[in-house]
């Protein structure tokens, strides 16, 4: 296998910690503190939109543009108070509407009026694509790896994923070994095919994005993906910052918009 970084073997100290990538930092922080363990994250996504061409017209390109009386009922995305994705998805629009993706508010209180104007038909606790399949949602929210195969496994319904102009959120999803692996070696050898070329390729080929830099991918698998000045308008989650605002962020939502 080739390798454009240096072996993790030789990089994961004692006690048991992930590898810390050079030019990653946003994608890494710590696991056990006491310990000096971390967590790392294998890949990374962003929230936009899966659009229903036959549905929805115009397409949106920005949050605000969802703001249109066109789309009653057509907007889906996932509850903050359940999902992760629904906490980021709160975030992009707080973004878009303050310039802070942690001034939380902006994000509920632009969702309250989308709400208000009944655009919204569907919040979930769970991801899901069925409703878009079935044509009740034109508009579904959600991280673009999931829009992406989501398109591609349903050929048969004329969509485009969208990157929101006015901002939006990327984060990574974190991999971690146990400290008492039973196989620890074994778990150094995996974690360093996933995080090296093959493994972050074949990342990629499921449309999340490579956190490793260095990895370049093949011209067929980038054409599958938005074209990088898509991605200008996204911002990395600072996970201190969102820790610290989450539980607010949810119970502000219950109280602006509630259900559930």
């Amino acid at each position: 296998m080739r390798r454009e970084l240096p072996s993790l073997l030789h990089v994961l100290p004692l006690p048991w910690t992930l590898p810390l990538l050079r030019g990653v930092s946003k994608f890494r922080g710590p696991l056990h503190p006491e310990t000096g363990s971390v967590w790392q994250a294998a890949y990374w996504g962003t929230i936009g939109f899966l659009v229903n061409t036959d549905l929805v017209n115009p397409v949106p390109r920005s949050w605000k543009d969802l703001l249109n009386p066109a789309y009653k009922g057509l907007i889906e995305y996932l509850d903050p108070r359940a999902t992760g994705t629904g906490v980021s998805t709160i975030e992009a629009a707080s973004l878009a509407m303050s310039g802070d993706p942690y001034n939380y508010k902006a994000g509920v209180d632009f969702f309250k009026k989308l709400h208000d104007m009944g655009l919204v038909g569907s919040v979930d606790p769970l991801v899901t694509v069925a409703k878009f399949q079935r044509g009740e949602t034109g508009i579904l929210i959600n991280f673009d790896y999931n829009l992406l195969k989501w398109k591609e496994d349903n050929p048969q319904i004329p969509s485009v994923v969208i990157i929101p102009e006015d901002g939006t959120i990327s984060s990574g999803y974190a991999v971690v070994m146990a400290k008492n692996a039973v196989h620890p070696w074994t778990a150094r050898l995996f974690l360093e095919y996933l995080l090296c070329g093959e493994g972050q390729i074949l990342y990629a080929k499921a449309y999340v994005h490579p956190m490793n830099p260095t990895v370049k991918l093949p011209r067929e698998i980038l054409e599958k993906f938005p074209p990088a000045e898509a991605y200008e308008s996204a911002v990395f989650t600072d996970y201190d910052k969102e820790a610290a605002i989450v539980s607010e962020l949810q119970d502000y939502y219950s109280k602006a918009i509630g259900g559930g």
